[in-house]
């Protein structure tokens, strides 16, 4: 049976491996476009310290702070994927599903470690 320490942390690798696909999809769409390019690697950027935050949170039982933090993250990067899925017209989009699976998940972890 798969702990549910190794579904929190396979949630926050959801979000690292995204950051990566993120990256590297704004690269090769917007070379071209200096200030679009930008604020894509911004959102990859917000997607790495949300995951990496709810790494660090996995690994310290009981900060509350920390949790916090990676809760905000957590719900700011599922309203962005939510938002994107609406402006491409398509919430069933893998990309929308894949974050926002791991962002419930994590979401509830977060949960956990606020009310425990």
């Amino acid at each position: 049976m798969l702990k549910l320490v190794w579904v929190d942390r396979i949630c926050s690798t959801v979000l690292l491996l995204g950051t990566i696909g993120h990256s590297v999809g704004s690269f090769a769409a917007y070379s071209a476009n200096r200030e679009t390019l930008l604020w894509a690697l911004c959102g990859s950027a917000l997607c790495g310290i949300v995951g990496l935050t709810n790494l660090l949170r996995g690994f310290r039982d009981g900060d509350k702070g920390l949790a916090g933090i990676a809760l905000a993250g957590t719900v700011a990067w599922l309203a962005g994927s939510f938002g994107f899925g609406l402006v491409i017209g398509n919430l069933a989009d893998p990309r929308v599903i894949g974050f926002t699976i791991a962002c419930v998940g994590l979401i509830y972890f977060n949960l956990k470690v606020l009310t425990a």
